[in-house]
């Protein structure tokens, strides 16, 4: 498999448990928190997978996470 096509798979089990994520809050928040919370995380996704090409947990960082999303999230 190439890297684009680890990197999709990925992205895409990211995506489902964001969705499950959102299932579980809905049942306890108002809709508006849990899309603002859907929104980060969703935009946490993007980052990692499009901007540093992560493909496995593993791959993650704390500094990525914490300090470069960050920066890259206030600035867009």
């Amino acid at each position: 498999m190439q890297d684009k096509d680890v990197n999709e798979i990925f992205y895409k089990e990211l995506e489902k448990q964001l969705k499950q994520f959102e299932e579980f809050l809905e049942t306890k928040l108002k809709p508006r928190t849990v899309h603002q919370h859907v929104v980060v995380l969703g935009n946490l996704i993007d980052f990692l997978c499009h901007g540093c090409g992560v493909t496995q947990f593993q791959e993650v960082k704390r500094g990525m996470v914490c300090s470069q999303f960050r920066r890259w999230y206030c600035s867009n």
